[in-house]
């Protein structure tokens, strides 16, 4: 079974509890192929119609869907190469197992990733020029920062 449509990925400049920013992409099986709109999202959304828009794409949030969905990708491709190299030619899985430490090694970088996406004071002041974003939650982002 196929399944797309369009669904928000690519979550970055995280301030846990006050902001982050994600981008609606087409998708197909839960790969993003094409950003449609950035979002920012106050607090912590109830679901995808929480977030203002942004005035343009978030090219941020945009590598972060790109290199999760290629890290995801990369990790399902690994752990079916392994399994199905022991299935047809009944190796030993010791012979497989620097493909599923690569296929490992892919979901650790995924879940990296998020560490990576963490907003910086630099990029809560760049905000201060987005319409729609309230001075307040900025304030409350900086002082999250430690700044």
């Amino acid at each position: 079974m196929i399944v797309f449509g369009i669904r928000l990925f690519g979550k970055a400049e995280i301030v846990p509890g006050v902001f982050f920013i994600a981008t609606r992409f087409f998708h197909i099986c839960f790969i993003p192929l094409f950003p449609v709109r950035s979002f920012i999202f106050f607090g912590e959304p109830d679901g995808e119609s929480d977030g203002a828009p942004l005035g343009s794409l978030h090219w941020g949030s945009i590598s972060m869907a790109n290199l999760r969905g290629l890290l995801f990708a990369g990790a399902l491709v690994l752990a079916f190469m392994a399994w199905n190299k022991v299935e047809t030619t009944h190796v030993p899985w010791s012979q497989v197992r620097p493909m599923l430490l690569m296929s490992l090694g892919c979901v650790a970088a995924f879940f990296g990733s998020y560490r990576l996406a963490r907003a910086t004071v630099e990029s809560v002041e760049a905000l201060r020029k987005v319409d729609g974003v309230p001075s307040h939650v900025l304030s409350r982002a900086k002082q999250q920062l430690g700044r």
